[in-house]
């Protein structure tokens, strides 16, 4: 029984390591969107193509569609911030669940305090409005957020009444929603493309 329970340990472990791994490349992916960051001017794109310069003089012309890409950036710029948020609460929270000690008040604090940046998290996130581009990811991103909300409605409850059930539940739960957000990168990559 110890052995397998060691295996359960390590697995658990290396997931939340993978589950990381899969949010930094949400924010990557994001990063090619635009999100955060410029192009290097480089002499190759200095000079611009006339097919480009009427391009961007068409944008200029249409401050809806300024408007729209504007909004369509601060809203992956938002979620690119929020996966990253999301992923050090996850990897906090495995880490204190992987080694717990419900008799240390340090130990339940940090539970707590990681649980409290959940339900932050939780309400803002769904405060977004998601340009029509994003309505797909947004729904899949809501998903993740209802897996996490859960869990922070019920960790410590679990933990203060021992409740090995609820306390599997929300494990689950965590994993659902990294899949979740797993599953946003790659709709966000699809349609940087």
């Amino acid at each position: 029984m110890g052995k397998k329970r060691e295996q359960i340990k390590k697995y658990r472990s290396l997931g939340w390591l993978g589950k990381s791994a899969i949010v930094i490349g949400l924010i990557i992916s994001l990063s090619s969107l635009g999100c955060g960051g410029s192009a290097p001017k480089t002499e190759g794109n200095a000079e611009k193509s006339s097919k480009q310069v009427q391009s961007e003089s068409t944008k200029a012309k249409s401050p809806t569609k300024a408007k729209s890409s504007s909004q369509e950036s601060d809203y992956a710029e938002a979620i690119s911030l929020q996966a990253s948020k999301w992923s050090t609460i996850v990897d906090a929270l495995g880490n204190l669940i992987e080694d717990p000690h419900i008799s240390d008040k340090d130990w339940v604090g940090q539970v707590k305090t990681q649980v409290a940046l959940m339900r932050t998290l939780a309400d803002e996130a769904r405060k977004l409005s998601p340009p029509d581009k994003y309505k797909d990811v947004h729904a899949i991103y809501m998903n993740a957020v209802s897996e996490f909300a859960w869990v922070a409605e019920n960790l410590t409850i679990a933990i203060d009444n021992l409740d090995a059930n609820v306390l599997k539940e929300c494990g689950q739960k965590m994993d659902n929603g990294s899949n979740y957000i797993n599953d946003v990168g790659k709709a966000m990559d699809k349609l940087s493309k």
